[in-house]
């Protein structure tokens, strides 16, 4: 059986969208959270996943309608894979079979890291970059020596 989720964020965005996409797709049941993608609980998806049967299909419009980060979404794939759910996401066009969702979110787990990885080394780079240049020297001075001496006297008072 598939059965569909629908969320959206607040009261001035619609589920009608949603929903059409979802009755479109063949679902049986739907389940509609009004919750920003920021908070954890979903009490319709909770609802959705706990009343699924294993072999049936969770079917959604797309990822972000389950969470804002990588860990929640690899999160949600475990639950799937403990009741065997298979699952879709007819915007991102990705399709897992039961007992293959918790593999996805492990693969896009491990994208994540990949590009969090890329992103820290790339920065590196730059940084390595910046101070072969002479830009990012540690301990260069900021003030010439004569603009260090007035300073400290207007600290102390001299000034």
């Amino acid at each position: 059986m598939k059965i569909g989720y629908a969320r959206v964020a607040n009261h001035e965005e619609h589920l009608a969208h949603q929903l059409d996409l979802l009755v479109a797709e063949g679902c049986e049941w739907l389940y509609t959270d009004n919750v920003s993608g920021v908070n954890p609980n979903k009490p319709a998806l909770d609802r959705a996943i706990e009343e699924a049967s294993p072999g049936d299909t969770l079917v959604i419009w797309k990822l972000d309608r389950l969470g804002r980060s990588v860990d929640e979404l690899v999160a949600f794939g475990a639950r799937l894979e403990a009741k065997t759910l298979g699952f879709r996401s007819v915007g991102d066009d990705l399709d897992g079979a039961p007992g293959l969702g918790g593999e996805f979110f492990k693969l896009m787990s491990a994208l994540g890291r990949f590009q969090d990885h890329a992103r820290q080394e790339r920065g590196a780079a730059g940084t390595g970059a910046a101070r072969g240049r002479h830009a990012m020297e540690p301990g260069a001075e900021k003030l010439s020596a004569e603009q260090w001496r007035a300073a400290r006297k207007l600290m102390e008072g001299e000034g």
